[in-house]
């Protein structure tokens, strides 16, 4: 079932495939120079086994607490983030210590402790980073999950379709598991958590159903503004997916869906790839000639960064636009020529 041999402490993670290593560096758009946490180096321990999912296959399909074999525990993973931190070089520009990898963490049987230890690794250390979770919102149920939530500064939360059918179709879920389950756990997540809640949606066509439809984006639209989160990403597919035949959402979809998403009041970022992003913030409906369309904000040969939604400075200065890195404000873009209207 697993790869058999033990885990590495810290290595590297391929773009697509299983990851074999407990700790891994990597750079990420949203969380910057980032160190990630898998606890499941040997087999993917997973709720779900999505279409898309770029680790490939879920190899233990499980609603419940699993391990993969590798016995993590807190004295192991201590020994890991040592060992990331040497490879560092004492982690001083890490940004965020993230717990992803390979399945759904919040499955591992000792996911509270391991929490613990992360967060007591950065304390002890002084490092200045972001603890955080990425989760597929399946175990937000459980007591114990949610409690170990509430000691991290972020959670990137996944919700596919709001739709019990795509639901099925995109996540193919634990038979244990349902759409209103994930959905009521999103929200006592928000009611008890006072990080930041991101929650990513995957928009894609696989066999002819395609989830980034205007009546997807209303049903979406009308879930998670119940939710409530701080920021909704959008992606499609720009890694190898477990099946050839899924497909990228258009980028034009993309922006539509964000659009109605935006009309609910939510703060919506679209990746639509590898080197754009997209920030549909709320902004009070109808101010300006522009609402709801978008700026640019260039960033030399790395690419561009589309926002969306905002007005120019004098309409709302308190908002911060985030580029890639430390929050800067619209009108320092702006003085700068870096910002204009489309």
């Amino acid at each position: 079932m697993g790869r058999g041999g033990p885990p590495a402490l810290h290595g590297r993670c391929p773009p697509s495939g299983p990851c074999g290593a407990v700790t891994y560096a990597l750079r990420s758009r949203r969380r910057g120079r980032s160190i990630g946490v898998n606890l499941f180096p040997l087999a993917q321990v997973c709720s779900f086994n999505c279409v898309y999912c770029f680790r490939g296959p879920t190899r233990i399909l499980t609603a419940e607490p699993r391990d993969d074999g590798s016995g993590i525990d807190g004295r192991l993973l201590l020994r890991a983030l040592e060992a990331a931190h040497e490879a560092a070089g004492g982690m001083g520009g890490v940004e965020s210590l993230d717990f992803s990898g390979n399945g759904e963490p919040t499955l591992h049987p000792k996911f509270p402790e391991l929490v613990e230890v992360a967060r007591s690794f950065l304390r002890e250390r002084g490092l200045d980073a972001s603890l955080g979770v990425f989760t597929n919102s399946s175990k937000l149920g459980a007591e114990s999950v949610i409690g170990a939530l509430g000691r991290v500064d972020y959670v990137e939360a996944k919700l596919d379709a709001a739709s019990r059918g795509k639901f099925l179709a995109i996540n193919a879920p634990h038979g244990a598991l349902s759409l209103d389950r994930v959905i009521g756990g999103l929200g006592e997540l928000r009611r008890r958590f006072g990080g930041t809640l991101a929650i990513q949606v995957m928009l894609l066509r696989h066999r002819g159903l395609a989830n980034y439809g205007i009546d997807d984006a209303r049903a979406m639209a009308e879930a998670l503004s119940r939710v409530g989160p701080d920021e909704v990403h959008l992606y499609t597919v720009y890694r190898a997916p477990r099946l050839p035949d899924v497909e990228r959402a258009p980028r034009e979809a993309m922006e539509e869906f964000a659009e109605v998403l935006a009309g609910h009041g939510l703060n919506v970022k679209v990746y639509p790839d590898r080197s754009a992003e997209a920030l549909y913030p709320r902004r009070p409906p109808g101010r300006g000639r522009t609402a709801g369309r978008c700026t640019r904000v260039a960033r030399g040969s790395a690419g561009a960064t589309l926002q969306c939604g905002h007005p120019l400075p004098h309409a709302d200065q308190g908002r911060r636009a985030r580029i890639h890195g430390p929050p800067v404000g619209v009108a320092e873009l702006h003085r700068h020529g870096r910002i204009y209207r489309e």
